[in-house]
Formats: C-alpha cells, sequence, structure tokens
C-alpha cells in the first residue's frame, strides 16, 4: 500500500508520520489489490483533523474525524476506514458467492439453521429392553449402555422400517 501523508497548518513530525502510515498500513488485511493511500493531518486552532482517502480498483473510501488531540484523530479515522472496508469486502464476497463462517468477518451465513445440543441419560438397560423400547415408544433412537459388556450402544429404527444398532468405539 502506497501511504502519503500530508501536514496541513501543522509542522511536519517524523513521529506523526510513522504512526500515520503504521494505522493505514493495518487495514492491508481487507485490501488485496494495490492501493493507495493519503492521509491529511490538519491543526486549525483547537480542532485536530485526520482525512483519510484510500483508492484503488473499484474502491474509494474516505473518513474524516476532528479531536483536540491528532492522534485521536487518526485513529477515529482509521475505526471508520475500517468500518467502511468490512463492509465492503463483505459485499464483495456475498456478491461472489464466496463468504464462508471461519472468514466473513465475524458474521454467519442466515440460511444455516442452528444445531441445539439435546441431553439424553444413558441408561443401562439390555438389548430385549432397548427394542422393546423403541417398538413400544414414539422415540427414535435409544441410546444406551449395555448391562451384558458395558459398552455404550445406539438402537435406532431405519427408514426401510427395521433396527440398527450401532456400537462406536470410545
Amino acid at each position: 500500500m502506497d501511504v502519503t501523508v500530508t501536514f496541513r497548518h501543522v509542522s511536519p513530525s517524523v513521529v506523526l508520520r510513522r504512526y500515520a502510515e503504521s494505522k493505514v498500513a493495518r487495514l492491508d488485511r481487507f485490501i488485496h489489490k494495490p492501493v493507495q493511500a493519503h492521509v491529511i493531518l490538519c491543526v486549525e486552532k483547537q480542532r485536530h483533523t485526520a482525512e483519510i482517502q484510500i483508492s484503488g480498483h473499484q474502491l474509494h473510501v474516505t473518513a474524516k474525524n476532528i479531536t483536540a488531540d491528532l492522534y485521536a484523530a487518526i485513529d477515529g479515522s482509521i475505526d471508520k476506514v475500517e468500518q467502511q472496508l468490512r463492509k465492503h469486502v463483505t459485499k464483495h464476497r456475498r456478491g461472489k458467492g464466496e463468504i464462508s463462517t471461519a472468514h466473513a468477518l465475524d458474521e454467519a451465513p442466515a440460511k444455516v439453521p442452528a444445531l441445539r445440543p439435546r441431553k439424553t441419560v444413558v441408561r443401562a438397560m439390555a438389548v430385549d429392553e432397548a427394542r422393546t423400547t423403541l417398538e413400544t415408544t414414539e422415540v427414535s433412537f435409544v441410546l444406551f449402555r449395555n448391562t451384558a459388556n458395558d459398552s455404550v450402544y445406539l438402537m435406532y429404527r431405519r427408514t426401510d422400517g427395521q433396527l440398527a444398532l450401532l456400537a462406536p468405539e470410545l
């Protein structure tokens, strides 16, 4: 990212220039193509103004912040630019259908239903008792600890109506 810092009505400071450049450099995580950034720092009486303009391929973002401290003005402008870039990146990814749950800038897709864990008691019973439970009740599965060998089993009704028994390895 090519960063230019302009000082208006304030003496140029190397420390202030480096501070502004380092803050703008953080925005690289949102932008993957080469862009230009222009930081304008201005002081008029008690008003310290920081304006940041970022332009690149199909991108133009501008933010301005006025405070009593020039460093705080830079921070405020960076926050505003970052918010705009987040919005731009999210819109761009949604438009291309590339949004993922891990890198969607903390937004989950709305089409995925939320899975809620359901607690169930693992009771000790024989295989015949589990079969009777499935046949006499409306439950779709029975999770139980087999009394014969102390292993955990899952018995469920298949789509063809037959019963199936799963013995997971722990």
